[in-house]
């Protein structure tokens, strides 16, 4: 059980992207509802294949670690993803001790609870803003992030002036493995990554 704690996107603009990738149509298309016989038999397949998922969107806009640890117990979780770290609430008194907090907290919480944490974070705002390629200090408010981690996989445009090209997912920590780049082709309406 996938249990996806979106704390900033909308639960519908979420579906709409996953319902786009599952279905292989449009995400314009579905935001429109403005589909052809076989979009509409493709949407209502991915609907089924959706609930096989057994993955939840849990809307919150407002949440601990605590809370996040509570619910994923309740509703019996084996993954939890925080959509997005730097927005999970603490008491540090900075931004780089809050994040701080927050990333030793969801680590402690994956070790009792034998959970799968996937957070994703954002990078700094020069990085954003320039677009070029990231690295693990790259994100956003603490470097808490890059130790606590395991895994850190940052993306990023293969061409910087191509806002719709390929995309580069490096693999930059791996505790007990690779660490590697793959290029990937972004099919934007679809919302889909291909090797």
């Amino acid at each position: 059980r996938v249990g996806f704690f979106s704390l900033e996107t909308r639960q519908e603009k979420l579906a709409d992207r996953y319902a786009a990738m599952k279905a292989a149509v449009s995400l314009h298309s579905i935001k429109t509802r403005n589909f052809t016989p076989t979009d509409s038999e493709r949407l209502c397949e991915s609907v089924t294949a959706v609930d096989d998922l057994r993955m939840e969107i849990i809307p919150m806009p407002t949440l601990t670690v605590a809370d996040i640890e509570r619910i994923a117990t309740m509703k019996q979780l084996q993954i939890v993803i925080v959509d997005y770290v730097q927005i999970v609430e603490s008491k540090g008194r900075t931004e780089a001790e809050e994040i701080g907090m927050v990333a030793k907290e969801l680590q402690q919480m994956a070790k009792r609870n034998k959970f799968l944490v996937i957070g994703l974070s954002q990078l700094t705002e020069d990085n954003m803003n320039n677009g070029y390629e990231p690295f693990n200090h790259s994100l956003r408010g603490s470097r808490a992030l890059e130790h606590t981690a395991d895994i850190i996989m940052l993306m990023y445009l293969a061409d910087k002036k191509k806002q719709k090209g390929n995309r580069i997912m490096k693999v930059s920590k791996n505790k007990d493995g690779e660490i590697k780049k793959i290029e990937l082709e972004f099919d934007g309406p679809r919302q889909t990554f291909r090797k």
